[in-house]
């Protein structure tokens, strides 16, 4: 069997429907002869912003593979990626990469090297012996829907054939956290103790789809009768629908504003965000 149709069953035992991208990658038509429905676009930067809001749509729950080619096409995916990656979104991007005997032959685009900067994990395959373990470590990478993860695999060793067995074994299942119940109750109460209480919420919440429960806990110190700002969350269902919920909004007010809200706070409470860069 086509290393191609080896990794288009895996990725359907993974939940994928769909692949998207620019043609020419083999694993289009593998998708199509396995089930899959190919999503042909114009250009590659357009097929990762679909991969990206699909993931969005369905908080990372189901893969929509995208696909191009090794060189123009990985190259002109790039900046599409590195904004998912800054938005932490967990996009599977499988580009193929030159063929072995040509990789050395230089100058030319090495997807790995230039991709590792905005991926949370990238790989090449150059042989088909190796692969199932560089998809097994990639989709465990993106189970955890912490940004974009690469498979770049060796143009000739997509198009060869592969037996190993190792090609059907299923990905870990995402790893679930919890926090210590004591730590849980001493925010709580001192979340609904405080004067002027501030939530700072990531987009953690959503990937956990507790939206709800965030809106739960909202309106708890709503009735209360206590001052909450949400941060980074408009947009978001459930948000915004009482004049006692500010939003503070991460495009919308300088981070001096923001700190000086943050200051007059008597009690700060983060949720799943990573205060990375102004917040």
């Amino acid at each position: 069997m086509l290393v191609a149709d080896r990794i288009a069953q895996l990725l359907q035992r993974q939940g994928a429907e769909h692949v998207v991208g620019f043609p020419e990658n083999r694993l289009i038509d593998a998708a199509a002869r396995a089930g899959m429905r190919p999503i042909i676009t114009r250009t590659e930067r357009v097929a990762v912003n679909i991969a990206d809001g699909y993931a969005r749509a369905c908080n990372g729950e189901r893969p929509l593979p995208c696909v191009t080619q090794y060189g123009p096409g990985a190259e002109a995916a790039f900046g599409a990626v590195a904004q998912a990656y800054g938005d932490r979104s967990p996009i599977l991007m499988l580009p193929t990469e030159y063929a072995r005997d040509e990789q050395e032959a230089g100058p030319s685009f090495e997807i790995e090297q230039a991709y590792r900067p905005i991926t949370r994990f990238a790989a090449t395959v150059n042989d088909a012996a190796a692969g199932p373990q560089a998809f097994r470590r990639a989709l465990n990478a993106l189970s955890v829907g912490n940004g974009p993860v690469l498979v770049a695999v060796a143009n000739d060793v997509m198009n060869g054939e592969s037996d190993d067995p190792r090609w059907d074994a299923t990905s870990a299942r995402p790893r679930l956290t919890l926090g210590a119940a004591a730590d849980v109750e001493l925010a709580a109460r001192r979340l609904t103790e405080a004067a002027n209480p501030v939530i700072l919420a990531g987009q953690g919440v959503l990937w956990a789809s507790a939206s709800d429960e965030l809106v739960e806990l909202i309106s708890t110190a709503f009735r209360m009768r206590r001052k909450t700002l949400v941060n980074n969350l408009a947009g978001w269902r459930g948000l915004g629908r009482d004049g006692a919920i500010g939003l503070i909004d991460k495009a919308g007010l300088p981070i001096d504003v923001r700190a000086e809200i943050v200051t007059l706070s008597q009690f700060a409470t983060i949720l799943s965000s990573s205060l990375q860069n102004d917040q």
